[in-house]
């Protein structure tokens, strides 16, 4: 790992390219966001996603140890092959993410929903071939939410993207704690089934959110609805 991040840091310094950013810093940058409904729509919809995603997804493991199909030997594959899935999903929600932001994401929170609810309801008796194809639909979901989130706060936060990034990446990494914290709980009092269960179910709920939140900037919608308006 530490020779990949030199690879990485290498990497970065020679080919990705300076950035003349215009946006807006500090504390009232900051305050600014804060104040700002839609961008909190979209801190809470990341909230509740990564919550239920990393609730699940940190036992994956002992899950995939209680299928009967599954030798010890298979299941570093099956991690790996969820990775994979993962890097794939990036370069697709990459595809369509500018053009159809809000179906992106939506559909990706249904996936996993459905995925994770299938996950807890199916017991010990995935087959092999059942257990690789949902670690592929799960893989690449999740690259549609984590993609998705972003770039949603990235395009609406308009000159302030530094500041609601910030907040962004502070909402996701204690998301990031809360489920590990809540699955758990989940697993030493219930069962790893019954955590998916809740955590797809969670999951699902915060598509409530995603359908409300603009796809565009408040002064850019006005703008529209201006343009709108009978002479």
């Amino acid at each position: 790992m530490a020779v990949l991040s030199v690879i990485t840091f290498i990497g970065i310094t020679l080919l990705v390219p300076q950035i003349a950013s215009k946006s807006a810093i500090g504390l009232n940058a900051l305050k600014s966001v804060l104040k700002s409904s839609v961008l909190w729509k979209i801190y809470s919809a990341t909230l509740l996603a990564v919550t239920a995603q990393f609730a699940a997804f940190t036992y994956i493991e002992p899950w995939l140890h209680t299928q009967h199909s599954l030798t010890t030997s298979v299941i570093p594959a099956v991690l790996f092959v969820y990775g994979i899935a993962g890097l794939i999903g990036n370069f697709l929600t990459g595809m369509v993410i500018d053009k159809y932001l809000k179906i992106t994401v939506a559909a990706s929170v249904l996936l996993i929903c459905a995925v994770l609810i299938f996950l807890g309801l199916s017991g010990k008796g995935f087959s092999e071939s059942a257990v690789f194809g949902a670690m592929i639909i799960w893989g690449v979901a999740v690259s549609g939410i984590f993609v998705g989130f972003q770039t949603w706060v990235l395009r609406l936060a308009e000159d302030k993207t530094f500041p609601a990034s910030a907040v962004y990446v502070a909402f996701f990494n204690t998301a990031i704690g809360l489920g590990a914290s809540a699955g758990a709980w989940m697993v030493s009092v219930f069962s790893v089934p019954l955590l998916y269960i809740v955590a797809g179910s969670a999951i699902g709920l915060s598509v409530l959110l995603v359908v409300v939140i603009p796809t565009r900037p408040v002064s850019v919608q006005r703008s529209l609805e201006q343009s709108y308006e009978p002479k």
